[in-house]
């Protein structure tokens, strides 16, 4: 395994976190039905996602990165802060969605710089910000007046 392929794995992996982490935090903040039922569903993908992920890692010998303990507390602070005056359905997929959007553009660049990855660990990539795309234009009906 190559370093451009274990780059490309982590983040792919970290991707699918992020994405994951902040639907569970957010979706117990949400008194929308409809929405919390897309956030799930949106959850258990995140997870196949992450599963895929470290099975390869395995299998190549590597583990995923693990957080610190300030990189979570910073996570869980920007949440509640987020969300302490306004859960509205719109607010919370924007919020989902704002953090997608950094997952892909990192991951887009992380595919930019090695080049030279396997094309398997590119196309978990890709499934991924594909995926990704999918859901945040699902969440974008929540931002609008109804």
């Amino acid at each position: 395994m190559t370093k451009s392929d274990r780059t490309v794995l982590k983040e792919t992996y970290q991707a699918a976190k992020m994405s994951a982490d902040t639907i569970q935090k957010l979706i117990r903040k949400t008194a929308d039905e409809d929405l919390a039922v897309d956030l799930n569903r949106q959850l258990g993908k995140y997870h196949s996602f992450m599963r895929k992920m470290r099975r390869q890692m395995r299998m190549e010998g590597e583990r995923p990165d693990q957080e610190s303990t300030l990189e979570r507390a910073k996570f869980w602070l920007g949440i509640q802060a987020g969300t302490a005056f306004n859960n509205s359905a719109g607010h919370i997929a924007n919020m989902v969605m704002r953090e997608n959007t950094k997952g892909v553009g990192k991951l887009m660049q992380v595919l930019h710089n090695n080049g030279g990855a396997q094309e398997c660990y590119c196309e978990f990539a890709n499934e991924l910000m594909d995926f990704t795309e999918s859901s945040i234009n699902q969440l974008k009906y929540y931002l609008k007046v109804l």
